[in-house]
């Protein structure tokens, strides 16, 4: 979702419409980088799947928090492929802390159910950060939106993580 407002507000940050789409290009790249590096980062033991997605969604937030106000190239072109990297191990990995919670019995109907709340979440909530925009007229209210409902997800993951220690 973010890419349909990124372009805009790099461009109000002072970005050309060449840079804001370079800035999406290379993010793109990251994210498939993200992708495939996220197996093996779990595979090789090298980080858990918990530890990943709590890095993830910190460096996500982060990012997107930090964005509005980034004018620099290098500093807008690092946070649109952290944003994007991140959302590329943070798609796959959180179908591997569904099976390790719920196990593979109940796989197909967790994935029904995450499948219809997210749908209905991105049709309810999808126009809210450009609502913000329209309502503001500064893309940085909306991308602090977007990185505050980012870092939501990690009071839950810690929670499960500690209650089945």
């Amino acid at each position: 979702m973010w890419i349909v407002y990124f372009v805009s507000q790099a461009q109000s940050n002072g970005f050309t419409l060449e840079e804001a789409g370079s800035f999406v290009t290379i993010a793109g790249i990251a994210n498939l980088f993200g992708t495939i590096s996220q197996g093996l980062i779990t595979d090789r033991g090298v980080m858990s799947s918990w530890t990943l997605v709590a890095v993830c969604l910190v460096m996500s937030s982060v990012s997107y928090l930090a964005s509005s106000l980034l004018t620099s190239y290098w500093a807008m072109m690092t946070s649109s492929v952290l944003i994007l990297f991140s959302d590329g191990v943070l798609s796959c990995q959180t179908d591997v802390l569904v099976k390790q919670v719920l196990g593979v019995e109940l796989l197909a109907g967790a994935f029904g159910w995450i499948g219809l709340k997210v749908t209905l979440l991105l049709v309810a909530l999808g126009f809210l950060p450009g609502l913000v925009y329209d309502l503001t007229g500064s893309y940085t209210a909306a991308f602090l939106l977007i990185g505050s409902v980012q870092a939501v997800p990690l009071v839950p993951l810690l929670m499960l993580r500690y209650s089945q220690r």
